[in-house]
């Protein structure tokens, strides 16, 4: 749109009309310019929103996708799981899964895509523990792990909270063997006492016989 009027002298210049269209075009270009630093400023601020949320929790967040693979992980993926995120990212989470727990992990993903508002699973994970010397190789492990998924926000997909809680399952497990041990030591105990207050009665019972005659 620009136009060009001839001077006398072989001069070049811009009519009116061009130059407004010029400044035009370059506050556009600004107004654009300037939308896009203020939407990567409050994306970066949401980042770091996201990340401190992440770091509240106790326990890994996980972004899967309907199809069951993992799209992002949180940075404690790595210290939770003891293998690099990036490894993870594409993956089916169903392959970490012991085979014990897969039927009811399948049960609660078919429960998301079926459009519960939210699904709880304690499942068992695989882990990496580093080896103790750098001649072992790396040891696997599994742990107990609390799995609490809503469907996301944006687009399809499932944000999913991993929890540890191998250490209260063993608490609670310490616990209940204990209460078993306490319930045996109770009715051995009944039993004892039961055997000896029989054992005294019946030689009581023969001297308060003799007693009589």
């Amino acid at each position: 749109l620009f136009i060009v009027s001839l001077r006398k002298g072989a001069e070049v210049g811009l009519s009116p009309l061009a130059l407004l269209a010029s400044l035009a075009y370059s506050a556009t270009l600004i107004a654009r310019i300037a939308n896009g630093i203020v939407q990567r400023a409050t994306a970066a601020r949401r980042d770091d929103r996201v990340t401190d949320f992440e770091n509240a929790i106790d326990g890994v967040v996980i972004n899967i996708g309907s199809d069951g693979l993992v799209k992002s992980l949180s940075a404690k993926a790595q210290e939770q799981f003891g293998i690099a995120r990036n490894l993870l990212i594409g993956t089916p989470l169903f392959e970490r899964v012991h085979v014990a727990d897969r039927v009811q992990f399948l049960g609660f993903l078919s429960d998301l895509k079926r459009g519960a508002p939210k699904a709880n699973v304690d499942v068992k994970l695989r882990c990496v523990v580093p080896a103790e010397t750098s001649g072992q190789p790396h040891l696997v492990r599994f742990a107990t792990y609390h799995l609490s998924a809503v469907p996301h926000s944006q687009g399809d997909g499932f944000l999913v909270v991993a929890t540890d809680i191998s250490q209260a399952m063993a608490d609670r497990n310490a616990l209940a063997a204990a209460r078993r041990e306490v319930e045996t030591v109770e009715i051995t105990k009944g039993r004892f006492l039961s055997t000896v207050s029989h054992e005294l009665r019946t030689p009581l019972n023969s001297i308060i016989g003799f007693s009589d005659i």
